[in-house]
C-alpha cells in the first residue's frame, strides 16, 4: 500500500474541518465532527472510602483528612469549603459528628462535591436508623497503633470512634486515646491532626514498643467484634421489630420474669418493660448485655426470631460493665499505694490526685485511707517528679528547636543572631507541648 493511500482518510477529515468540501459532496456526510458528550466533572477529587461494606469502614473524619491530603490543603481549608455547602457554621474547633442530622448533611454535601454515592456509609446514620439502636460516640480519637502501622494506606476506622469499643477487633490490642509522646488526647475537630500524627507535637501515633500494652479481657474483645458485625450488617439492612419483641419475651420467660432479667442485665425493670412495648429505644450497651447473657450474636437477636432451644443463659451480665462499689471502711493505705503505682504506669504524663485514685478503687474521696500520711506523701512525691519530668522535657524540646534553627542559618550562610533564630522559629513554638513559649523565653535557655 502506498503512502498516499494511507494519508487519504486524514486528508478527507482535514478538508471537511477546514470547510474545503462543498455541501453536496458525499464526503461531508460520511464524517461526524460532533464532540462526544463529556461526563460530569466533580468539584473535588472523587476519592473512594476505604472498607465500605465491612466492619472496618472508614470514618467521616478520616475521609475528610484524606480528602484534604489529596488536594494538598490543610484540614481547616477543606472544612471551610465543605461546611458552607452543607449549611453548617464554619467553626474550626467544631468536632466532626458520626451521627445525627449534621453528619447526614455533611455526608450529602461531600457526595455532591465528589460525585460519589457511598460517603454516607462513613457515618453511623444508616446503622442507627436501620436498627433503631442508640449508639454513643466520643469527641476524641481512638486508634490501634498496629493497624496504622500495617495499613498500606493508614485510615481512621468508624469502629474506633464508638464509645463502647476499647480494643482492636483484629489484633486484640487496647485502643490508644492519647499521644504516646506528649500524652494529650486527639480531638475530632476541623483542626485535628493527620491520621498518623499527633495534633500537638506532630509525633507518629503508630505502634510504639516503649509503652507496655495490657491484654484486653474476653468481654472487651467479644464486644468489639460484635459491634463491628453490627455496623457491617445494619449499614445496609433494616432490623426486624417483631423478632426483637419475640426474642425479648423469650428471654423474660427463660429468666423467670422481668425483674430477674433486669437484675441479670443490670437494668431497671421499667426499662425492660419499655423495651417490650417498643416505647423506648434500646441503647447499644443494653443490646450487648442482652447478647452476652443469651450467648447469641447481636445481629441474630435483632434480625430474626430465635427459638428458645438456641438460648444459653449465662449466670449474669459481664462484671466489667459496671465497676463494683468498694466499701470505704475496707480500704487501706496499701490499696491506695497500689492504685498509685498502676496510675503512674498507665498514664505517663498525668499528675495523680487523691480523687482520681479513689475513682479507680470505686470509692469516694472521703475514705479515711485516702487521708493517710503515707498516701498523701506518696501522691505529693509523684506529683513533684512528674512536674520535674515535664520541665525537663520542655527544656530539651526547646534546645532541640534552637539547634535546628542554628544549623539552618549556618547552612544558608546567614549570621547566627537572636533575631534570625527568632524569625526562623516564628510561631511554631506556640504549638509545642508542655506549655507555651515566648520569643524572649526561648533565647534565655
Amino acid at each position: 500500500m502506498q503512502a498516499s493511500e494511507l494519508l487519504r482518510p486524514v486528508q478527507a477529515v482535514t478538508m471537511v474541518a477546514l470547510n474545503l468540501v462543498p455541501d453536496n459532496d458525499p464526503l461531508r456526510g460520511g464524517v461526524d465532527l460532533t464532540l462526544p458528550p463529556l461526563p460530569p466533572r466533580s468539584a473535588l477529587v472523587s476519592l473512594r472510602p476505604i472498607g465500605v461494606g465491612t466492619g472496618m469502614v472508614e470514618s467521616l473524619w478520616g475521609y475528610v483528612v484524606r480528602l484534604s491530603a489529596a488536594h494538598a490543603v490543610s484540614l481547616r481549608d477543606m472544612w471551610h469549603l465543605i461546611a458552607p455547602s452543607a449549611g453548617i457554621a464554619v467553626n474550626a474547633t467544631q468536632c466532626f459528628s458520626l451521627k445525627g442530622e449534621r453528619a447526614s448533611r455533611l455526608a450529602a454535601s461531600i457526595e455532591r462535591l465528589t460525585h460519589r454515592n457511598d460517603i454516607r456509609q462513613t457515618t453511623l446514620v444508616a446503622a442507627e436508623h436501620n436498627s433503631g439502636i442508640v449508639i454513643k460516640t466520643g469527641v476524641t480519637r481512638a486508634w490501634c497503633d498496629m493497624c496504622l502501622e500495617t495499613d498500606e494506606e493508614p485510615y481512621d476506622r468508624q469502629l474506633w470512634n464508638i464509645g463502647l469499643v476499647d480494643c482492636c477487633s483484629l489484633h486484640g490490642r487496647p485502643l490508644r486515646r492519647r499521644c504516646p509522646a506528649c500524652g494529650y488526647p486527639q480531638p475530632l475537630s476541623a483542626m485535628g491532626s493527620r491520621i498518623t500524627r499527633c495534633a500537638r507535637c506532630k509525633v507518629s501515633v503508630a505502634r510504639n514498643e516503649r509503652h507496655s500494652v495490657a491484654s484486653p479481657t474476653q468481654y472487651d474483645l467479644w464486644k468489639s467484634r460484635e459491634i463491628a458485625a453490627f455496623v457491617m450488617h445494619f449499614g445496609s439492612r433494616a432490623a426486624n421489630a417483631t423478632a426483637i419483641t419475640a426474642n425479648l419475651k423469650t428471654t423474660v420467660e427463660l429468666c423467670g420474669g422481668i425483674k430477674p432479667m433486669g437484675r441479670l442485665l443490670r437494668a431497671d425493670p421499667t426499662t425492660v418493660r419499655s423495651w417490650l412495648r417498643g416505647t423506648y429505644g434500646m441503647a447499644l450497651e443494653g443490646v450487648l448485655r442482652w447478647a452476652w447473657l443469651t450467648s447469641l450474636p447481636v445481629v441474630e437477636l435483632l434480625s430474626r426470631e430465635v427459638v428458645s432451644e438456641d438460648f444459653s443463659l449465662r449466670d449474669a451480665a459481664p462484671r466489667n460493665l459496671r465497676r463494683p462499689r468498694v466499701n470505704p471502711c475496707n480500704l487501706t493505705p496499701e490499696a491506695y499505694l497500689t492504685a498509685l503505682d498502676a496510675f503512674l504506669r498507665e498514664r505517663p504524663l498525668d499528675v495523680p490526685t487523691r480523687k482520681g485514685l479513689s475513682r479507680m478503687l470505686g470509692s469516694s474521696g472521703k475514705a479515711a485511707a485516702a487521708r493517710s500520711p503515707r498516701v498523701l506523701k506518696a501522691i505529693a512525691s509523684a506529683r513533684h517528679e512528674r512536674r520535674k519530668a515535664v520541665a525537663k522535657a520542655r527544656t530539651w524540646r526547646t534546645v532541640c528547636e534552637i539547634f535546628k534553627a542554628v544549623s539552618w542559618l549556618a547552612k544558608g550562610g546567614r549570621s547566627v543572631t537572636s533575631r534570625n533564630i527568632t524569625d526562623y522559629l516564628g510561631s511554631a513554638l506556640m504549638l509545642m507541648p508542655f506549655g507555651y513559649y515566648r520569643r524572649g523565653a526561648v533565647l534565655a535557655v
